[in-house]
């Protein structure tokens, strides 16, 4: 008896989804890999600013421009995550994570060797490149590789703690290398360049390799298309490069304005920072308008297109015809689906809301921290990181224990 269409279905979900085995110790490996870039990603941030007084009297910086020495990793990071996250989905996990870390560590290295504001300025800048295609793909390479449970729960909990230890790994290291090595600051990013080629490494083994993306001349042999399903990435794999322009633009703009503001010429009512900042808000706009289009439209041609099922003959025969796709949207899938943020009655958004004040309010509150015990208070860096000390030992502690309550008790008490 021929499997039925739901038989196939089944078989090609599970297929499709089933995680790849592999040893204990690869398991292990696979965690600490992607803990560790998480770790290096925040240690670049925490190593720079408690050298900040120190980089700022050797390159002869004023006090008022040091924070784009922090402003231009984070700048860089944040607004391409987007994009990244969707290129990983597209090319492959492994691949974006190996690339976005190679990427890293040479601009790093090449920090180290920086002579003037500009130069560090800007190789901080490619620095958080490197991050934003190394984290979302991290982020995708777990919960591929653990399936829903406890597993996956330490898995994301080790991966969660890595923020904060990173944190603290910076600036401990960041301070003793400032005060007691030779190099002083430049130091920070040669031991952080040793650090990302050791993950690198790491990666190379403990990450399952990408699965294959199929010979084109494949025959399709089911596709289902329905109004609660997204576009399949197997039939769409454009990338929405205008919203990716649009999007990108905008946030480096308003971070722009928003760094840039206190130290223009002007102050906020110099001419180019209120420029700039209502063409930021303007292609920010455009963007959302433009994801909501594009949600549209893919929802019409996913309707029009109604439930089409293509199952070709197991065995070639001269009476049927080859199954051919069928024809996909005029416009790509959207970056960021706009229904995504109505999920679970919006709490999905003011979750991201919360985590987008609280780290605006921390980091910084974290930069002027660091310039006040030193600059100040007179504290060398040692000393100032360790009146920072209880800080991180706290962060690391709430992260592990709130994503087991998560796991335990389920998110909602935690948002009740």
């Amino acid at each position: 008896m021929p499997p039925s269409t739901n038989d196939i279905e089944k078989q090609h979900a599970a297929g499709a989804h089933a995680p790849p085995q592999r040893s204990t110790t690869r398991s292990v490996l696979l965690i600490i890999t992607c803990t560790f870039a998480m770790l290096v990603n925040s240690s670049n941030n925490t190593s720079v600013a408690i050298a900040l007084p120190t980089i700022g009297a050797a390159l002869n910086i004023q006090e008022a421009q040091l924070q784009w020495l922090v402003s231009a990793y984070s700048l860089s990071s944040g607004c391409l995550l987007i994009l990244f996250g969707r290129l990983a989905d597209l090319h492959g996990r492994k691949r974006t994570f190996l690339a976005g870390s190679i990427w890293l560590a040479a601009w790093t290295l090449g920090c180290g060797f920086a002579q003037t504001e500009i130069e560090l300025d800007v190789l901080r800048g490619l620095q958080g490149v490197g991050v934003a295609a190394s984290i979302p793909a991290s982020l995708g390479i777990l919960a591929h590789a653990f399936p829903p449970g406890t597993l996956r729960s330490i898995a994301f909990a080790t991966f969660a703690a890595g923020a904060p230890l990173g944190a603290f790994t910076g600036m401990a290291l960041g301070a003793v290398m400032t005060q007691l090595s030779a190099p002083t600051w430049r130091s920070n990013f040669f031991l952080s360049t040793g650090l990302t080629v050791l993950y690198i490494a790491l990666g190379w083994y403990a990450i399952d390799d990408d699965e294959p993306r199929g010979d084109k001349k494949t025959k399709w042999s089911l596709l289902r298309f329905s109004r609660s399903n997204s576009v399949d990435e197997e039939e769409d794999r454009r990338v929405d490069w205008l919203g990716a322009f649009l999007v990108t633009a905008g946030l480096v703009l308003v971070v722009f304005v928003l760094s840039d503001g206190e130290v223009a010429p002007g102050q906020w009512a110099t001419g180019y920072i209120i420029a700039l900042l209502i063409i930021g808000c303007l292609f920010l706009g455009v963007f959302m308008a433009w994801q909501h289009f594009l949600e549209a439209h893919q929802l019409k041609h996913q309707l029009g297109s109604s439930e089409i099922t293509c199952i070709p003959s197991l065995q070639s025969s001269p009476t049927h015809s080859e199954p051919t796709a069928p024809a996909r949207s005029r416009y790509p899938p959207p970056l960021i689906p706009p229904a995504l943020w109505t999920r679970s009655a919006y709490r999905l958004t003011a979750v991201m809301v919360v985590a987008l004040l609280t780290w605006a309010s921390f980091l910084g509150w974290n930069f002027w921290t660091q310039l006040y015990y030193q600059q100040y208070e007179g504290l060398s860096p040692v000393g100032g990181m360790l009146r920072m000390f209880p800080m991180f030992v706290t962060g690391i502690i709430c992260n592990i224990i709130v994503v087991m309550i998560v796991y335990i008790l389920g998110a909602f008490l935690l948002r009740a």
